[in-house]
């Protein structure tokens, strides 16, 4: 009971993070009335698209290394929270990747991030709850979502989600729940960010390169992230795992 309602408890917290600052960036996004690919559209095209897939396999290994450095700060003794943290540079560099990737995401996408983030976030739910799905998976055992999938929860269930324990036994539908919400409120914390630096980055070009984008990126974030939304959402993530497991 005590740990399912600490699952119960993170994914609100990871909700609550996406929701709370969508509520604070005034009509950022336009309604979905005269946008011609919704929720259903997105919700099957992204089971197999690549921008999409490196959005999730960065967002989710570039959290899993946040962790890693709040837990060995947390394991040092000297800072007793994740906000209390003085070495934020790595963590920093993860972010950026995260906002290069959905800047890639963007440029191949656009009306996706035209789209309310409620509905963001349902597309992106859609997609977790078909790959929680064991026919699904069985049938396509080559998707690139299934096979990072697979690698990660192998991982989880052999090192843990990189905080005070060690291994953990964690189901496919948990993992795609914890993560569908962590990428909720990453687009909620982050959608911004990746606008500013895709409008900053098409100034001066019109070709998608990682490194250009994250150049952009690696500068906006660490004069726009505040270090609490930097941790926050990976800390989240990796409790909802534990709690889940």
């Amino acid at each position: 009971m005590k740990k399912r309602n600490l699952f119960i408890g993170s994914l609100f917290t990871l909700f609550l993070v996406g929701i709370s600052f969508s509520c604070r960036k005034e009509q950022r996004f336009e309604t979905s009335e005269n946008v011609e690919k919704g929720i259903a559209y997105y919700s099957k095209a992204f089971m197999t698209d690549p921008t999409f897939a490196k959005f999730v396999r960065t967002f989710v290994s570039n959290s899993f290394k946040v962790n890693r450095i709040i837990s060995a700060n947390q394991r040092s003794g000297v800072y007793r929270t994740a906000t209390e943290i003085i070495d934020t540079s790595g963590a920093y560099t993860n972010v950026a990747e995260i906002v290069t990737a959905g800047v890639m995401m963007r440029g191949e996408h656009p009306e996706f991030f035209e789209l309310p983030l409620e509905e963001q976030q349902e597309v992106v739910k859609n997609v977790f709850d078909q790959l929680a799905n064991d026919e699904f998976r069985r049938l396509n055992p080559t998707n690139e979502l299934v096979i990072f999938g697979d690698e990660k929860i192998r991982h989880l269930n052999e090192h843990g989600p990189l905080l005070r324990i060690t291994a953990i036994d964690i189901s496919w539908g948990e993992f795609a729940m914890c993560t569908a919400g962590a990428l909720g409120a990453a687009l909620g914390e982050y959608g911004g960010i990746i606008g500013q630096v895709w409008a900053l980055f098409t100034q001066g070009s019109q070709y998608l390169t990682w490194g250009g984008i994250f150049q952009i990126a690696n500068r906006v974030v660490r004069n726009a992230v505040p270090w609490y939304k930097v941790a926050s959402i990976a800390f989240g993530y990796a409790t909802c795992l534990w709690a889940a497991a």
